[in-house]
């Protein structure tokens, strides 16, 4: 699991701050290059799509566990496919309102991740994340 440390920056006011750790990626060594999802609800389920560094793009489903620990599942064929396991995220951190969007993309393998995020406030802020390492969660 990819661990990172985020930095927000809400629009308006054009400072950063911290935003805790999210932890993004369920494979170890694997970093994520591209993730897109959106919720229609509230940020209880994000769907869309996400690529590892030297993989394809595949179909994502996150569903909230508690707090902002979800459940997430890859879809790597059409509609009739299964969704597979593919581990336990978490997204967004500390007393942060759920992630309602998250659009976000690497240039460098994943080490860092940039891009927007929207939370359920409706807020949009611009986002950095930096890798903190590899955790083994049980």
């Amino acid at each position: 699991m990819a661990a990172y440390f985020v930095k927000t920056e809400e629009r308006s006011s054009k400072t950063w701050n911290r935003g805790g750790m999210w932890i993004l990626g369920s494979r170890e060594h694997h970093n994520l290059n591209v993730i897109e999802l959106i919720s229609q609800d509230g940020g209880d389920t994000l769907y869309g799509i996400a690529s590892y560094s030297g993989e394809s793009v595949v179909k994502v489903k996150a569903e909230l566990k508690k707090g902002h620990v979800y459940n997430v599942y890859f879809r790597k064929g059409g509609f009739s496919t299964p969704w597979e396991v593919e581990g336990t995220w978490v997204i967004g951190a500390n007393n942060s309102p759920k992630v309602t969007s998250i659009s976000l993309n690497s240039a460098d393998k994943g080490d860092h991740l940039m891009g927007l995020v929207t939370f359920a406030d409706n807020t949009p802020v611009n986002f950095q994340a930096s890798m903190a390492g590899a955790l083994a969660l049980a």
